[in-house]
């Protein structure tokens, strides 16, 4: 999953990208993961888990101080700022939805985050507590061992490795 100006990302079983019927497997931004009954796109998973559009623009739309790059987001959380904190919050608990509903519709091995905030620790104790969180109100699973989530190893340029993956390995 990469997290980005949208939410994207990909299914790999046995080590090949599953594509879909329609070739859209992956497209996990499109996920409505929050009730929005005026505009059903502002619930979905790119307008909630985004870091672009889901982030930075819920964070603007109710700042005086708006800003361009989420690690502004979080030294103002760090720093108290509640507007910034009460973000976060809502920001987690949608990206969570979105990540379990993933696991227990497809039971991986692991998730993989992607994208430039991947390379943030905070951002990955806060989601995978958020997680631990939810799974552990919610009966139905709060006894099954679902995947570990933990960030790419080429963090930022995962997408972009991933894309043309195939080729490279073709080639």
């Amino acid at each position: 999953m990469v997290l980005g100006s949208g939410v994207g990302g990909a299914l790999v079983i046995k080590s090949q990208i599953y594509r879909g019927a329609h070739a859209r497997s992956g497209e996990f931004g499109w996920m409505v993961v929050d009730d929005d009954e005026i505009d059903t796109e502002m619930g979905t998973l790119n307008f909630r888990g985004a870091t672009v559009i889901g982030l930075i623009r819920r964070y603007n739309q109710f700042s005086a101080m708006p800003v361009t790059d989420a690690r502004e987001i979080f030294d103002r959380a760090d720093a108290g700022e509640v507007l910034a904190q009460h973000v976060f919050h809502s920001y987690y608990y949608s990206l969570a939805k979105g990540i379990i509903n993933l696991m227990v519709a497809f039971d991986p091995e692991l998730v993989v985050i992607g994208g430039g905030i991947s390379a943030n620790t905070t951002f990955m104790t806060d989601l995978n507590a958020t997680i631990a969180d939810l799974q552990a109100n919610h009966n139905s699973i709060n006894h099954l061992t679902l995947a570990s989530v933990v960030p790419a190893k080429l963090r930022n340029d995962a997408g972009m490795i991933g894309a043309v993956y195939q080729l490279i390995k073709r080639g």
